[in-house]
């Protein structure tokens, strides 16, 4: 009776070791999924990071050619401001011109 009390400890001990194993092989795939998930994620990331470096390369690149463009813009609507003043004042000069001389010509 006593052999077969160890014999079924044994076989006991053979069913727990067994289960156990196989949650550890559970276990250890389960690592091994999340390794290479993160290793997918931390690439994801990099990837983020980088494209998200370039947008603001671009952004700052963008916002000198705003800048530049406003710059230039300001500079061409001074050009037109000056033209205008001075056709005005052409046109009082032309306009004017022929009064004073008919003025001059009546006494």
């Amino acid at each position: 009776m006593h052999l077969q009390q160890v014999n079924a400890s044994v076989e006991s001990l053979k069913s727990r070791i067994a289960h156990s194993e196989e949650q550890m092989k559970h276990y250890v795939i389960e690592a091994v999924r999340s390794t290479k998930e993160d290793r997918h994620l931390a690439i994801n990331l990099e990837s983020a990071l980088l494209e998200l470096m370039d947008a603001e390369k671009e952004l700052k690149w963008l916002k000198y050619a705003v800048s530049s463009s406003q710059k230039e813009n300001d500079q061409v609507q001074k050009k037109i401001d000056e033209i205008q003043t001075e056709l005005v004042s052409e046109r009082k000069t032309t306009f004017c011109k022929p009064y004073i001389y008919l003025v001059r010509d009546f006494p």
